[in-house]
């Protein structure tokens, strides 16, 4: 299984869970589907950190701690333009969403940002020729 697949939560998930799944996972989102697996929302530390300091309970519903208007991207969308939504809107993670708004995964930031790495064992150089 993926890893993104494993910060995909329910809306009536215990905040607690959250807690411990972005803790495991380290991928500092949780994605908030409905039953047929379409985003409807999201949640990160900054969302717990708002629901503890309104002293709200660790056995609270995500759907009250949510962001119901999550920021996503599509499957269909480039690289490039994943990286210009997320730096535009601060974000460190993006959900990516197919055309009927299922989710289909997640991108990092850290990824994006990785330059390929080239082997140059696979280059083969020869010798030039000589002329007599």
């Amino acid at each position: 299984m993926e890893k993104w697949k494993k910060v995909i939560l329910k809306p009536d998930d215990t905040m607690q869970l959250a807690i411990k799944v972005l803790t495991k996972e380290a991928l500092q989102i949780i994605m908030v589907s409905d039953y047929q697996d379409r985003l409807i929302g999201t949640v990160t530390d900054g969302d717990i950190r708002r629901a503890l300091i309104n002293h709200l309970d660790l056995s609270t519903p995500l759907e009250k701690i949510m962001n119901h208007e999550p920021i996503s991207g599509s499957i269909l969308d480039s690289k490039d333009k994943l990286f210009s939504i997320m730096n535009a809107k601060n974000l460190l993670q993006i959900p990516i969403l197919d055309e009927k708004g299922l989710i289909v995964g997640l991108e990092i930031i850290q990824n994006l940002l990785k330059k390929p790495i080239y082997d140059l064992s696979l280059i083969h150089i020869s010798e030039p020729t000589r002329r007599t």
